[in-house]
């Protein structure tokens, strides 16, 4: 975004557990509005896009400052029952991350989780790539609040202090994509937008439809996600997304509120308190347009040559394991810095989202 100074699982097993989910899932409410989770909502700029195209939203952000401010900004929408509002932050509960490894990786891991506290701490941290950056205790993790862009706050150390930038340390409740199926339903749309842990979300929609006799109905048809990892796209195309298209971010910059009926006055241009421009997501997946200035969609290898030409490419992996190891410096036009993520766009001013659309 924007650079500037600025233990295994007991009882059912997951596949069975999906098909329970896809059991309770009522035809006649998903028929009546569509359903959108808005992971990483922020104040809720694109959320407001979302409920004017005619979405039922669900605004999933970890920040409860930021949490406080949607629920007072949008208020009419959750009175209309059309916005749902919840405080946690996506990430793996012990039976994800284990169920997302092979049976060799879940012994060792059952053999580590019977040694000392030491070592159960350490497997809490994420196991192997996020454990110098994930930060988990009590069942909560810590998000890293970035002091000059709220839009920057990331459960990754790195990232929510990018570019030598200041960050403050909250603790916040985390839930998991499993938990908001059964919740709420299965959504027709996910955006996600969560600084960094992105792939999160991906993995576990995978742990949660493999081997269900059920995924096409749990598959949302439309994903949005961040341009920060090749590996995302290779992630979407394992779960059945066939069409892409990547979208730059620059012009969707928040007018009066953000694009629908936000219940403060005056010019929400900027926030109060960080004092930065906002932006949201822009229009729903069918309706954006591609980098190529045409709304069509296309493969996976057509956008990553897109993505080739338009950004630098320090790894071909995952941000993890990318955050793990050590990171390259980039000449800005105002320093040099350590980089944040796998890919980053050439353009200082220019960020992108990517769509993606199930197979018909």
């Amino acid at each position: 975004r924007r650079r500037r100074r600025r233990q295994r699982p007991q009882g059912k097993a997951l596949d069975d557990e999906s098909d329970e989910i896809a059991k309770t899932l009522n035809p006649e409410e998903a028929q009546s509005r569509p359903l959108l989770f808005d992971i990483g909502a922020n104040l809720g700029q694109s959320s407001e896009v979302f409920l004017s195209s005619g979405y039922k939203v669900v605004a999933v952000e970890a920040n409860p400052e930021l949490a406080a401010r949607i629920q007072s900004r949008l208020k009419s929408y959750i009175d209309d029952g059309r916005l749902m509002v919840e405080c946690a932050a996506i990430w793996q509960e012990e039976k994800e991350r284990m169920a997302s490894r092979g049976d060799h990786d879940m012994k060792a891991d059952d053999e580590l989780l019977q040694q000392d506290d030491d070592a159960r701490d350490n497997w809490e941290k994420g196991a192997g790539a996020h454990s110098n950056q994930i930060e988990i205790k009590d069942g909560r993790i810590t998000l890293f609040v970035n002091s000059e862009d709220c839009e920057w706050a990331s459960v990754y150390r790195s990232i929510g202090g990018r570019f030598n930038t200041d960050c403050t340390k909250i603790s916040v409740q985390m839930t998991t994509m499993r938990k908001l199926y059964e919740k709420y339903g299965a959504p027709e749309y996910v955006k996600i937008d969560i600084e960094g842990a992105d792939g999160i979300c991906l993995d576990q929609l995978l742990i949660l439809t493999k081997g269900s006799s059920s995924a096409a109905r749990l598959l949302p048809r439309y994903l949005t996600f961040e341009c920060n990892s090749l590996a995302w796209i290779d992630k979407a195309v394992a779960l059945g997304y066939g069409y892409f298209k990547l979208v730059p971010q620059s012009r969707f910059m928040c007018k009066g509120g953000g694009g629908g009926r936000g219940d403060d006055d005056g010019d929400e241009e900027k926030d109060l308190k960080w004092r930065h421009r906002l932006w949201h997501s822009g229009p729903p997946a069918e309706e954006s347009l591609g980098a190529d200035g045409t709304g069509a969609w296309r493969s996976a290898d057509f956008i990553k040559t897109q993505i080739r030409s338009r950004f630098c490419i320090h790894s071909e992996g995952e941000v993890g394991c990318f955050l793990k190891g050590p990171r390259p410096f980039v000449e800005h036009d105002f320093a040099v810095l350590q980089s944040s993520f796998p890919i980053e766009s050439r353009d200082e001013e220019q960020w992108y989202d990517v769509h993606a659309k199930l197979h018909a």
